[in-house]
């Protein structure tokens, strides 16, 4: 079978383009990434548009909209070679409608934000008015993102799930498929479980966004524990390199991921791959359905769910073989190559 060219195209966030063209170009596709600049942190595209970071962020409108204009050229050109594209978030409509005029599928890739339905989520979530900052991205981008994620859903090919776990919150569902090996990760060094009732737990917690994540109440719990003279070790990480988070999740025991969003991210998968046990709020449904091995908590109970975890430590050798299990059968990266394959019809 030949197998379709694809480019992966827009906003390079989390480096993901230059990481799913790098996955998909082992298993046998031609894959070309071209993304509007470089992150600060380093990236691995084919193409940029712009070679810096700044010369995007800091320059006026119109030398914006000369930017945007030069990816849509490029997109143009792209599409007389290649056969599928994936545009990854906030991915403008002209060029939906461009590649579908050429008679390209197109996957739209959302970062999660961006089609959520809050309204569903505030009547779902119970701790939902908790978040220090629930509705983050503002009234006016709100709206925004609903209107984005309506003209998606008329002329994307699909929405591919950036988060995976909360697809019936999200707008457009007809449209939208959740990847639960989105994040295309390499299986790591760690191939056992790393408890070890000689060593002290350690406890790791890396928050993209203390607000959402709920670290005010994962510290709360934190100092209790410790004034209550149980023996761990926890470090906390923000605005670091994600190397140092990967560095830190492989002497890790346990990952705290966070208590508000009901759903899983990059953070659990990475630590998954690590062999740590995960400990979230993970909404029932999520849980049942995508099997999630998460050690549950909530805010109102994450004090008392971690004081049984500290004095019945062989737990944690348990749900760190299930993480590892849990990787293997659905997040490496050759393994979530074939689910795109299977849900999105490539071939």
């Amino acid at each position: 079978m030949i197998k379709k060219k694809i480019v992966f195209a827009g906003n390079d966030i989390a480096k993901k383009l230059g990481i799913f063209g790098k996955a998909f170009k082992k298993s046998g596709y031609k894959t070309y990434s071209l993304a509007w600049f470089p992150k600060k942190t380093g990236s691995f595209c084919d193409e940029y548009i712009v070679d810096h970071h700044d010369l995007f962020h800091k320059v006026s409108k119109i030398k914006r909209t000369y930017v945007y204009l030069k990816y849509l050229f490029r997109l143009f050109i792209l599409a007389f070679s290649y056969d599928v594209f994936f545009l990854s978030w906030p991915t403008m409509i002209y060029e939906i409608i461009l590649l579908r005029l050429m008679g390209k599928k197109v996957y739209a890739i959302a970062a999660g934000n961006d089609i959520r339905d809050y309204d569903l989520d505030e009547i779902v979530n119970i701790y939902y008015d908790k978040k220090e900052d629930p509705k983050f991205y503002g009234r006016k981008k709100l709206k925004r993102n609903r209107r984005t994620a309506f003209f998606w859903g008329l002329f994307a090919t699909k929405i591919i799930c950036a988060r995976n776990g909360t697809l019936s919150l999200y707008r457009q569902r007809k449209k939208t498929v959740d990847i639960i090996g989105y994040n295309f990760l390499k299986k790591s060094s760690v191939t056992e479980v790393k408890y070890n009732k000689a060593k002290r737990i350690k406890m790791v917690h890396a928050p993209s966004n203390k607000g959402t994540k709920g670290t005010k109440y994962i510290r709360e719990a934190v100092e209790r524990l410790k004034e209550a003279g149980y023996d761990f070790d926890y470090i906390e990480l923000t605005n670091v390199p994600n190397t140092k988070v990967l560095e830190e999740l492989k002497t890790s025991d346990i990952a705290l991921c966070q208590v508000f969003m009901g759903g899983i991210g990059t953070f659990a998968h990475e630590a998954m791959n690590n062999g740590c046990m995960i400990v979230a709020y993970v909404l029932e449904f999520v849980r049942k359905r995508y099997k999630v091995p998460v050690y549950n908590v909530t805010i109102d109970d994450i004090y008392e769910r971690l004081v049984y975890v500290l004095e019945n430590p062989e737990i944690i050798a348990e749900y760190q073989r299930k993480s590892l299990d849990y990787f293997d059968q659905y997040i490496e990266e050759s393994v979530a190559v074939k689910e795109f394959e299977e849900k999105l019809d490539l071939n």
